[in-house]
């Protein structure tokens, strides 16, 4: 099984944290993975896991790509990863990649699940939010 995980950033943060959590764990497992962040820029201000010393031993089996800034490229970025790659599951920790994923799925009519991680309970969310 191959799996797909995007991420915006790494920076310290709940869901960063679980979505790294998940990528050791299949590493373990011997499932072919990779990591796709959206972001990758790190500030003094907003530090990320890949530049702590504790997770320098664990960072280094995994897979980590940096996508390009704007949406267009990130858009073909992802496409052609996913063309290459060929995930039977994408994992998505934030929502704007969800809708490129579902558009790449119709254009290309590639088979790949999609599923999303929601890190926020609805009922504690804007309207605008809960409606995304």
């Amino acid at each position: 099984m191959k799996v797909l995980v995007i991420v915006d950033h790494l920076r310290i943060g709940g869901r960063e944290r679980l979505a790294l959590d998940q990528m050791y764990e299949m590493t373990d497992q011997g499932i072919d993975c990779k990591l796709v962040m959206l972001d990758a820029q790190s500030t003094k201000e907003n530090p990320n896991f890949v530049n702590q010393k504790s997770e320098l031993p664990y960072i280094s089996k995994i897979k980590i790509l940096s996508s390009p800034k704007s949406k267009f490229r990130q858009f073909f970025f992802l496409s052609k990863m996913i063309e290459e790659f060929k995930p039977q599951l994408v994992l998505a920790h934030t929502l704007p990649p969800v809708v490129m994923l579902r558009i790449i799925r119709f254009l290309r009519i590639w088979k790949f699940q999609i599923n999303t991680v929601i890190h926020q309970l609805p009922s504690l969310s804007d309207r605008k939010q809960r409606f995304k």
